[in-house]
């Protein structure tokens, strides 16, 4: 498996459960920037009750699925290429082993 492949698996993982963990506290947080009428003059924990009460569990992951996948597994493999091709020690992209090849003049 192409060393590509396993870091967006990974960034889907790793993204999934860290996005996961703080959606509750990104949704009240973009209801108050949006001032959501209900929600602007109240706590983290008044807003977290009231959106459990009047949207139900899943009303505190609302949107949160739009943000793991793209942005989480593309911010993972980005990150990894750009580091090794920082540091000069990249696998070449199709089958995980070696170094890539330079350019011969």
């Amino acid at each position: 498996m192409p060393v590509y492949v396993k870091e967006l698996i990974a960034g889907v993982v790793a993204g999934a459960l860290s996005k996961s963990a703080v959606a509750p506290l990104e949704r009240v947080k973009i209801l108050w920037q949006t001032r959501t009428e209900g929600f602007h003059s109240l706590g983290v924990c008044q807003s977290l009750n009231k959106l459990l009460k009047h949207k139900g569990f899943l009303g505190l992951y609302k949107g949160n699925g739009a943000s793991v996948i793209p942005y989480a597994a593309l911010h993972f493999m980005t990150y990894e290429r750009y580091k090794c091709w920082i540091l000069d020690n990249c696998p070449s992209l199709g089958s995980g082993g070696g170094r890539e090849r330079k350019f011969q003049r």
